[in-house]
């Protein structure tokens, strides 16, 4: 389908853009990591750590869900370059979930030019998925009332015109119907965000809307 195909464009510019920014790391004496378990669970894993880049990519290639292990090469906070948010990273093992097909870059630095989302749709009628903000623009904080169209697990983003991620929540599970959120532009994000023009994005389950708005 032209939503497949917009993806599978998208995420080979996203990786790209990796390499055109760090392009040292790229070369395989920084690989410390490069495992496959093509026979049972159909995982693939890569590592790569470098002075300029630390990075690791996990696939689940399986038409089933699978939950597997992942070690990054340092501690501290990795960027979920396509999803957004952000993740602590651990030396020992960590468990994560991945549904059929569906793949995580996480980089230890918060680089433009991701975010590109592997969910099977995305929404952008506001006639399903409404999103109002009041006020907009955002002084000191508004309020983001949205309608939702199914209950599960809810996360939102907002991007800089950079595509980079500024701040990350994961509401938890919420009931299908009208919801709301303070977004208040000093506890956001790890610091205060600066005026300028940003997007936000509301998830629920493998739909996403996005919202214009301007901070003050």
């Amino acid at each position: 389908s032209p939503n497949w195909r917009r993806r599978l464009y998208d995420a080979n510019a996203a990786m790209m853009n990796l390499r055109l920014k760090r392009p040292n790391a790229f070369n395989s004496n920084t690989i410390v990591d490069n495992t496959s378990d093509l026979g049972t669970s159909l995982v693939k894993k890569v590592v790569i750590n470098h002075s300029s880049l630390k990075m690791v990519t996990v696939a689940n290639f399986n038409v089933n869900q699978v939950t597997t292990s992942i070690s990054f090469p340092t501690t501290g906070t990795y960027y979920d370059y396509t999803r957004g948010g952000t993740i602590n990273g651990f030396s020992t093992g960590l468990n994560i979930t991945l549904g059929p097909g569906e793949y995580r870059v996480y980089i230890d630095q918060n680089i433009a030019g991701g975010v590109v989302t592997d969910v099977p749709e995305q929404v952008i009628n506001n006639e399903n998925f409404a999103i109002s903000v009041f006020p907009n623009p955002v002084q000191s904080s508004s309020y983001v009332q949205y309608e939702l169209p199914q209950s599960g697990v809810v996360n939102i983003r907002l991007l800089n015109y950079q595509g980079q991620v500024m701040g990350a929540k994961n509401l938890g599970f919420q009931v299908k119907g009208r919801q709301i959120f303070e977004l208040n532009r000093y506890k956001f994000g790890s610091t205060a965000l600066a005026s300028g023009s940003y997007v936000l994005q509301i998830q629920v389950g493998s739909e996403v809307r996005q919202q214009k708005i301007l901070i003050q």
